[in-house]
């Protein structure tokens, strides 16, 4: 749930700030995303796996929220 809230904080920030493309946003949102589930005791794989595919996922949204 705090990752979604934060997706949208993401979304929000490049709808009004959108100085830098989708895929800045979507990374920066991955390697976050990654801390988190690192900070909260994943193993390696798990984050290096969930952060890849939550990279992917905030790219195509964020590609088409643009």
């Amino acid at each position: 749930m705090l990752q979604l809230l934060i997706l949208l904080v993401f979304a929000y920030a490049q709808d009004n700030y959108g100085t830098y493309p989708a895929y800045a946003w979507a990374v920066a949102y991955g390697v976050l995303s990654m801390l988190m589930t690192a900070m909260f005791g994943g193993q390696l794989m798990a984050v290096m796996v969930s952060g890849m595919i939550l990279t992917v996922y905030a790219w195509g949204y964020f590609v088409v929220l643009r």
